[in-house]
């Protein structure tokens, strides 16, 4: 090998990058003028102290940087650059997403407690008549379900709710209504 002559081959290269770790520097780093990543990778490599390990890395890398040609490298810097772009994309997107199904999900979750918080009831105060909508529940079952009104309990053989069927009825009286309020 010439002392100006680039190392055109993967023997040439690993005796190069010998020199320059037994020298500590690289006489020829003129050489590299037109590559500044060959360059840069040579000078980092000049300051670090020679330990086998690093040895075995630069010359690696040297071999993987010098002896491919620095359109290929431009052209595969390129492309993981718009890849990098691409996965920073693809992760915002990905989050606005996650951000978006989220405030959804706490929006239904509100609206189905709001919804249980609102139980129906009847213009008298309590729980209305599953089978009228109309009148306040007067009525319990033998199954212990209180839904309906006493004029709707005696069309019914069955719970509205679970569907066994009614052997007694027995009537609600609930705390805070008024006796004329639950005959209308």
């Amino acid at each position: 090998m010439a002392a100006l002559e680039v190392p055109k081959n993967k023997n040439e290269l690993k005796s190069y990058c010998q020199k320059i770790w037994n020298d500590g520097k690289d006489p020829n780093l003129s050489l590299w003028d037109a590559d500044p990543e060959v360059k840069e990778l040579i000078e980092s490599a000049s300051r670090m102290p020679a330990t086998e390990g690093r040895k075995q890395v630069f010359t690696h890398r040297m071999i993987n940087t010098a002896l491919k040609p620095m359109e290929i490298r431009e052209r595969e810097k390129r492309k993981q650059e718009e890849g990098d772009r691409d996965l920073k994309e693809k992760k915002s997107k990905h989050q606005e997403e996650l951000i978006r199904q989220e405030e959804r999900i706490k929006a239904r979750v509100q609206s189905e407690l709001a919804l249980q918080l609102e139980q129906p009831r009847s213009a008298q105060g309590g729980q209305i008549c599953a089978v009228c909508m109309i009148q306040t529940v007067e009525i319990t079952f033998n199954c212990g379900h209180a839904a309906t009104c006493m004029t709707c309990s005696d069309n019914l053989d069955t719970c509205p709710i679970c569907r066994a069927n009614i052997t007694s009825r027995n009537r609600l009286y609930l705390a805070g209504l008024e006796p004329e309020k639950m005959e209308a």
